[in-house]
């Protein structure tokens, strides 16, 4: 069983997340070097994929965190993460079948894709108040991006405009619910406030 791993020695479970992270960067930056304009952006983001999953398969499943106690290393979290790989296949794929999203657009798409994939991971394994909050927004940003992607959609503008509005407004809320845990708690760290709830342990900033 693992425990609470520190920085350095968790980056060896956190392969995937720094793999799509790279491949964020490459899909988007490759496209200004000339000679590989032609490279198919989608062929990379394919393959960045099919590693971040294997680097979840090679997970173990038996408990534990990483970065001190703010991501786990648990079953749960590798079924959501191998979830959430194979749903972002099946998006690739469909762009590249259909005639949504322009080839020219087509690098910047699949680099805000996989920034909301990173995002999606570090939800799945959040055990943090403030490592959730984080993986949250980064999901949430690159959503608002694509949800206003299309400019052939007049309705798409649109649509960004109110998925941003309602997106801060519950960022409000969450953010005020974090708090009052905290207050309520004293900690942070969810397996912390599980345990002070089930004690009636009532911090004092509460009063």
């Amino acid at each position: 069983m693992l425990t609470w791993l520190g920085n350095v020695a968790s980056l060896k479970y956190f392969i995937g997340e720094l793999w799509l992270a790279l491949a964020c960067c490459v899909v988007l930056m490759l496209p200004l070097i000339p000679k590989f304009r032609n490279v198919r952006m989608s062929w990379i983001t394919l393959t960045a994929l099919v590693f971040a999953g294997i680097c979840v398969l090679r997970l173990p499943t038996d408990g534990g965190g990483i970065f001190f106690g703010m991501l786990a290393i648990d079953g749960l979290s590798k079924f959501f993460k191998i979830f959430f790989v194979l749903s972002t296949l099946v998006v690739v794929l469909m762009t590249e079948v259909g005639r949504e999203v322009p080839d020219f657009r087509k690098p910047e798409f699949y680099s805000i894709l996989l920034g909301v994939l990173i995002g999606a991971f570090l939800a799945a394994s959040a055990t943090d108040l403030l490592m959730m909050y984080l993986a949250i927004e980064l999901l949430s940003l690159g959503s608002y991006v694509l949800a206003g992607f299309s400019r052939i959609e007049k309705t798409s503008d649109e649509a960004s405009m109110k998925y941003i509005l309602y997106g801060g407004l519950s960022t409000g809320a969450m953010l005020f619910g974090m708090s009052y845990l905290y207050g309520l708690t004293g900690s942070t760290n969810l397996i912390a406030i599980r345990e002070a709830l089930e004690a009636n342990q009532i911090h004092p900033l509460v009063f």
